[in-house]
């Protein structure tokens, strides 16, 4: 008797690893709600679902046939729960906790609430925190007072390793407000 299943190998898309394809969700074919009641803890403290299986840097993902491939947790969560999430709208978690899968956690809004929730709780990246920051709030006070000292904005970008732009924007707090 032939088995419908694909026993070929597939690649993760995660992690991009080659693993074959025997997840007790996809051969048990588990319905949506007991595969996010599998995957996840509870916090007792924060009342948190905490979804235990990672991805690539940590991240949660939730793959499952009812999903159409890989999702976060949070929209994973909220289809089961809710159903379809509107066009245009994002899953958001008002816990600030990205492994959270408890539905009373979410919310739907669009991207710009989301990203003013993130700015105004300061989740964000910024500063001299960001991966890619060539200043520091020691290196800007100096700027600052070079510039007071009568120096040039391009010698003092010169001197520090930047363009102008960015030494413009910090001495003049179009940047680095909080100096």
């Amino acid at each position: 008797m032939a088995s419908n299943y694909n026993w070929k190998r597939k690649k993760d898309l995660i992690t991009g690893k080659w693993y074959w394809p025997t997840e007790a969700h996809r051969v048990r074919k588990l319905p949506l709600y007991r595969y996010v009641e599998t995957r996840t803890i509870v916090d007792v403290k924060t009342g948190c679902w905490n979804w235990i299986s990672k991805g690539k840097h940590g991240w949660s993902y939730a793959r499952h046939t009812e999903l159409d491939g890989v999702v976060s947790v949070g929209v994973a969560s909220w289809r089961c729960f809710f159903g379809p999430i509107p066009k245009g709208l994002d899953v958001c978690h008002e816990c600030d906790n990205g492994h959270c899968a408890n539905p009373t956690h979410l919310f739907l809004g669009t991207r710009k609430q989301n990203m003013q929730d993130c700015v105004a709780k300061k989740r964000h990246v910024h500063g001299s925190n960001h991966y890619r920051a060539k200043l520091s709030n020691k290196l800007v006070r100096k700027m600052k007072k070079l510039r007071d000292a009568g120096m040039t904005y391009q010698a003092i970008a010169n001197s520090v390793g930047v363009t102008l732009g960015p030494c413009w924007d910090a001495i003049n707090g179009k940047s680095w407000k909080h100096l």
